[in-house]
């Protein structure tokens, strides 16, 4: 007669002596806290300055950074930007090590005129992802002395779609405003197998929450050229509290033998449609630029306080995300009728942060250095970004997983002119 155990596994993540596994479409162990890896989204120009760019104001390149920033494009203009991210993973603990790479659709976005008084920008960007499968096989069951196999799974997203308008007053002040919908499904399972004995079943137990609501972020930005040939810009950003819409379910049941959970045999444990709230603190972020004819600077900082979010009535283990984030472009002659390299943009940064987890008592603190080039397409405004980026993030310290990464992101920046009549001889 077979023998049956039920175990009813909570949802929890242990990074104790673990084998990193399996193929997961995100990148990191650490997501499975919160709402899972917070996206830092951005176009070409600010992710090769580290991610900067709360305070640029560049005429002919999408930056959704500050809806202050859609009011200085060109009156008769149309830009769509893609992006493309490629990632290559280096996770290790004291004990083990494991890559992982992938190629993501970075974001999409398109900007154009309303009128001349008031400019208009839509687009589809990450919020956040989770993505890690975590292997423990150091218990044993305690009559029989058999290894027992702990995976933990996590799985999904939250995107954002946006739209927003910008507009200019006294030619020194612009002011901006997104309406944004955040949507996306995160999905959290462990499992326990064993694998030696075939006369007990595996269990499953899998948690899907599915978020949903609107959120309003404003922005806005001063500029005036205090001396001769500096134009200087300030911005800074602002996003209230977001309480979004949850709808989770649960489904724990058993299954024969490892790997076969598609082929359920008794359920344990069904509930479908439970609703709650996710709250999310507020935002904000300033920054500071400086630009030349060949060199502009820029520097921002954001914080969200993190410790502050309720996950269905209860609090994480979170803390304030701060970050703090900068760069130099250099462009020795962008006008230049020879040359190309002259009208290519030089591009250096880097970006550090105290992320939301602190585990074990130690902070997890993340840093990142960019190097990027704009390339512009012959003789227009079209321009192609390609950005490169080295960073780290996490610590061996107490056992903990350290993350080394290399990340490749291509943009191409669409420029083409409206509202102008053609004539022909």
């Amino acid at each position: 007669m077979l023998k049956r155990i039920r175990i009813v596994l909570p949802v929890v993540f242990s990074v104790n002596s673990v084998c990193l596994s399996g193929q997961i479409t995100v990148n990191s162990v650490y997501s499975r806290y919160g709402l899972g890896d917070l996206d830092r989204p951005a176009t070409g120009q600010s992710t090769g300055l580290g991610g900067a760019g709360l305070a640029l104001r560049t005429p002919n390149l999408i930056n959704f950074l500050n809806p202050a920033a859609y009011s200085t494009q060109d009156t008769n203009s149309f830009i769509f930007d893609v992006g493309l991210r490629a990632q290559y993973h280096m996770y290790s603990s004291p004990e083990k090590e494991q890559t992982f790479r992938n190629i993501n659709v970075d974001h999409l976005a398109a900007g154009f005129p309303v009128a001349h008084w008031l400019k208009f920008q839509a687009g589809l960007v990450p919020y956040s992802s989770v993505g890690y499968l975590v292997k423990n096989n150091k218990e044993q069951v305690p009559v029989s002395n058999e290894p027992v196999d702990y995976y933990f799974t996590g799985s999904g997203g939250i995107n954002k779609a946006y739209l927003g308008f910008s507009t200019e007053l006294f030619h020194h002040v612009s002011l901006g405003a997104n309406a944004s919908y955040l949507f996306g499904t995160l999905l959290y399972s462990s499992e326990i197998a064993f694998p030696n004995d075939v006369y007990y079943f595996s269990t499953m137990d899998e948690n899907r929450m599915t978020l949903r609501n609107f959120t309003f972020q404003y922005g806005a930005q001063v500029y005036d050229t205090l001396f001769p040939g500096v134009f200087v810009a300030a911005g800074g950003v602002y996003q209230p509290q977001v309480t979004m819409n949850v709808t989770t379910s649960r489904y724990v049941y058993n299954f024969p033998g490892t790997g076969n959970s598609q082929n359920p045999l008794d359920t344990i444990f069904y509930a479908d449609d439970s609703h709650g709230k996710v709250t999310m603190p507020p935002l904000w972020g300033a920054g500071i630029s400086f630009q030349t004819k060949r060199l502009l600077v820029t520097v921002d900082y954001s914080q969200q306080d993190w410790s502050k979010a309720l996950f269905l009535g209860k609090q994480d283990s979170l803390r304030n995300n701060r970050q703090i984030a900068g760069g130099i472009e250099f462009t020795p002659n962008r006008n230049a009728l020879q040359g190309y390299l002259n009208r290519v943009r030089y591009r250096v940064g880097g970006h550090y942060a105290d992320t939301y987890l602190k585990l074990r008592g130690e902070p997890i603190t993340e840093f990142g250095i960019t190097f990027g080039l704009g390339l512009p397409y012959r003789n227009t405004k079209t321009m192609f970004n390609l950005t490169f980026e080295y960073g780290q993030r996490g610590t061996h310290a107490q056992n903990l997983i350290r993350e080394n990464y290399f990340m490749m992101n291509l943009s191409i920046s669409f420029y083409d002119y409206w509202f102008i009549k053609r004539k022909f001889d």
